[in-house]
């Protein structure tokens, strides 16, 4: 290194050296407060709904000085990595407490990293599958779905982080809009941290929050094109046998261990006759996940270049339409309808494919609309009466429907529980009774809210709320934006997919807490799939231009 550059480096640390030292006392004084609350050493800091705050502040503005401030790597890289060590300790041991089996899993992460840095794809793809037969395999074989799928997030966060110590050089984008999911995951890993009963906050967390880390591990895992392609493959292949499993067990019905497992859910049956499940264990779980997964299918339907893939995609989202319909899941008919439509829009809009589209675009409308209106009347002629009364009312005045008079309800005693509680009652309150300041604490919304949103702002807090609700709009908006804009045309087809996926979903969540469960998982590996074509880009012969703007 020549002399000049050496006094250059040199220099320009010495100048930094104030910030670094002033990062690292304040995080060095918000570890300590951390632990120290974590094994009960001492009392919250002034009023106990504060203390979210408290604890949210260093590593908040630590990420945002590390993002936009112009402090060298080298100072920045082992505080935040000092930080990120101390949050997931905490989310450890809250595991272990929850269950000490746990910690015998450590070498089956150690495995599931390996086998994640050699074959990522095998991984996502499996955890993919394994959320949409979730229900099969734990009818039938008692599988460990939510363990199985847990150490596939663990191995791939594992192998992302030796990834980028390998290759501290790589390009990556921060935006907005993922820095607002980050920050979104850490709000709810520091809610595991102060909940009164971690066992139960450490389930919420692995349950929702677990899944959403996975968008942003594959969103900056920085694999090649070719890794991309074979995931897309493999959802493809996925939702196919979904939703042929799910058209199949329509027509013949569950198998006996499969409807044992469907009759614990209370809501699962209407007089007495089991709702189409398919391999999911509750009719719902079946309308969530295909409803997320069908815009991805259409959008490799009429982008992807592999004439075959496309047909697959076209007969997955077919067939997984027919399971949504015969799961008798309204939410998830309409959160469909709006991401056909964006898909559709956002094809037309594209520059990542050649020649004009109008014709194609109105063809696939027109094939959209003739799949829904046979497939709902095939489905709805097999419902019972109180299915076809349940699809009638989207076109009719719902002020009479029994489903609709309970979650105005709901909401209504939700936002009456709130009103005191401004950083909500922690999380996993939402789901499970709580002991909350001395008395055993029941609403209407233990059981559930039906409203994902209104879930949040009872766990978080209506402010944590908003900022989901922030998010999930930056995201949408920031993958429509690149959608559009690219020239690639497999960027162009992901980032399509994953637009119209998450804002269908988002639609549904007016109607139930949906981002919870394996079904969940789906959604977020194909986010993940979109924010990859545009975050981060591989090393060497595979890197692509980014595009800087946010």
């Amino acid at each position: 290194m020549p002399p000049d550059a050496l006094r250059y480096r040199t220099d320009r640390l010495a100048r930094a050296d104030w910030r670094t030292v002033a990062l690292l006392a304040a995080v060095a004084g918000w570890a300590t407060l951390v632990v120290s609350w974590s094994l009960g050493a001492i009392s919250p800091p002034g009023p106990a709904a504060l203390l979210p705050v408290v604890l949210l502040a260093v590593p908040g503005a630590l990420l945002g000085v590390s993002t936009f401030a112009h402090v060298p790597v080298p100072s920045i890289l082992p505080i935040a990595w000092g930080s990120a060590l101390v949050a997931a300790a905490i989310v450890a041991g809250a595991a272990i407490v929850a269950s000490p089996v746990i910690a015998l899993l450590v070498p089956g992460i150690v495995v599931a990293t390996g086998i994640s840095i050699m074959r990522p794809s095998w991984v996502v793809i499996a955890a993919f599958a394994i959320s949409g037969f979730y229900g099969s395999l734990i009818a039938f074989w008692h599988v460990p779905v939510e363990a199985l799928i847990g150490l596939a997030i663990a191995g791939l966060v594992g192998a992302v982080v030796v990834r980028f110590a390998r290759e501290r050089d790589r390009p990556f984008v921060v935006w907005p809009a993922t820095l607002a999911l980050g920050s979104y995951v850490a709000f709810s890993i520091t809610g595991v941290a102060v909940a009164d009963s971690r066992s139960i906050a450490y389930e919420a967390f692995t349950t929702n929050g677990l899944y959403m880390l996975l968008a942003l591990v594959i969103g900056y895992a920085g694999w090649r094109p070719n890794t991309h392609d074979l995931i897309a493959r493999g959802l493809l292949a996925a939702a196919l046998l979904v939703g042929a499993y799910a058209t199949l067990r329509w027509q013949i019905g569950p198998a006996k261990a499969e409807s044992d497992v469907a009759r614990r859910t209370i809501f699962n049956s209407v007089d007495g006759e089991l709702k189409t499940q398919g391999s999911f264990p509750a009719a719902q779980d079946l309308g969530v996940w295909a409803g997320a997964v069908i815009p991805f299918c259409v959008a490799c339907a009429l982008c992807l270049e592999n004439r075959r893939w496309r047909l697959i995609g076209a007969a997955g989202a077919i067939l997984c339409m027919i399971g949504l319909l015969a799961s008798q899941l309204r939410s998830g008919l309409i959160g469909v309808v709006l991401g056909l439509l964006i898909v559709v829009l956002l094809y037309q809009a594209t520059s990542g494919l050649p020649g004009l589209r109008l014709g194609t675009s109105i063809v696939a409308s027109i094939v959209a609309v003739a799949v829904i209106a046979v497939a709902f009347s095939f489905t709805g002629r097999a419902a019972d009466e109180e299915g076809n009364r349940s699809f009638s009312r989207l076109l009719t005045d719902t002020r009479s429907d029994a489903s609709v008079d309970a979650r105005l309800y709901k909401w209504e005693q939700a936002v009456i529980d709130l009103r005191d509680r401004p950083f909500g009652y922690g999380v996993g309150t939402a789901s499970f009774a709580q002991q909350t300041q001395g008395r055993f604490y029941v609403s209407v919304g233990d059981y559930n809210v039906d409203n994902g949103y209104l879930k949040i702002a009872l766990e978080q807090g209506f402010t944590v709320m908003t900022f989901f609700i922030l998010t999930i709009l930056a995201l949408i908006l920031a993958l429509g934006r690149r959608a559009v804009g690219t020239r690639d045309r497999r960027s162009a087809c992901f980032a399509i997919g994953a637009c119209g996926s998450l804002a269908g979903t988002a639609l549904m969540l007016n109607a139930g807490a949906y981002l919870d469960a394996p079904r969940a998982l789906a959604l977020w590996v194909i986010v993940g799939l979109g924010l990859a074509q545009f975050t981060t880009a591989p090393v060497g012969r595979d890197a692509q231009p980014l595009d800087p703007t946010p």
